[in-house]
């Protein structure tokens, strides 16, 4: 499963972030991350994170997950230069969480954060994440909104257009904050000369809702039999539709849809609602 704070921090970075959207009148979408940046008094830096890691002699394969760093001295954001625009807007949030959440901004002014321990970073930036989840989606209004449409898919992409925001944390945000049990299943999919019939998925890693307890092994794989292999065969070369099926975990069949967008295969599993009375 993907990494998780505890309620107590997420209450604490929740907090936060509502106080910062409030303070600046952020009430539609999409997040202006301009403001977010002029309102923190950062400006992105001229220089790229790849040439800023090496300025600061920063070396090592972990840097590579890397996209975005805060220099808190000279008040900058420097990003990764490939970054995809949905992972650039990320990771401006991501660094203005930084300097907004007080028990961040305290620290990295003394020591910057890819110098502190490995358990302190992994804190800070799930920390990081959940604020810029916040604010990207602001606050519960995506998930009232995401509660009048139909489950699915299809519906959370269309929402994430209005928010400017990638399908992947859209995904997230839906299943992370629903009330109802679910759970987002993102597959490895094969590359190059083994993306035929006979390629395998492997589970990357999955995400559930807090009332699910729905839980996979991780890199657990599924064979061209499979129903959610058969989907990515089907899905490959159309990418613009979602097929619907059913999942079983060997106890329960649950509603499932599949959706692939040219890199990415997500698998959506929900029991379905009651009719009305």
């Amino acid at each position: 499963m993907a990494g998780s704070l505890s309620s107590e921090a997420r209450d604490a970075v929740r907090k936060e972030a509502r106080a910062f959207l409030a303070r600046h009148k952020i009430l539609l979408p999409p997040f202006p991350v301009d403001l977010a940046l002029k309102a923190q008094q950062l400006r992105l830096a001229e220089v790229s994170l790849e040439e800023a890691l090496r300025r600061i002699g920063a070396d090592g394969p972990e840097l590579d997950k890397i996209d975005a760093m805060l220099d808190v001295t000279a008040k900058s954001v420097a990003l990764r230069e490939d970054l995809h625009r949905h992972g650039k807007k990320w990771g401006c949030v991501h660094e203005v969480a930084h300097s907004v959440l007080p028990w961040h901004a305290d620290l990295l002014y003394y020591c910057p954060i890819i110098l502190l321990p490995a358990r302190v970073q992994r804190q800070m930036e799930l920390e990081a994440d959940a604020f810029t989840s916040d604010c990207l989606f602001l606050g519960s209004r995506f998930t009232e909104e995401a509660k009048a449409v139909p489950v699915g898919i299809r519906p959370i992409i269309q929402l994430a257009d209005a928010y400017g925001a990638s399908i992947t944390s859209a995904l997230r945000r839906y299943v992370e904050e629903n009330p109802d049990p679910c759970c987002l299943l993102v597959w490895k999919c094969p590359e190059g000369p083994e993306a035929d019939e006979n390629a395998t998925l492997s589970l990357h890693y999955f995400v559930r809702s807090p009332s699910s307890g729905l839980t996979f092994r991780i890199g657990q794989t599924v064979g061209k039999d499979h129903v959610v292999a058969q989907a990515y065969l089907e899905l490959r070369d159309t990418a613009t539709a979602a097929i619907q099926h059913e999942l079983s975990n060997g106890r329960t069949t649950y509603t499932a849809e599949t959706f692939f967008n040219s890199y990415s295969l997500f698998t959506l599993l929900w029991s379905p609602r009651p009719a009305p009375s």
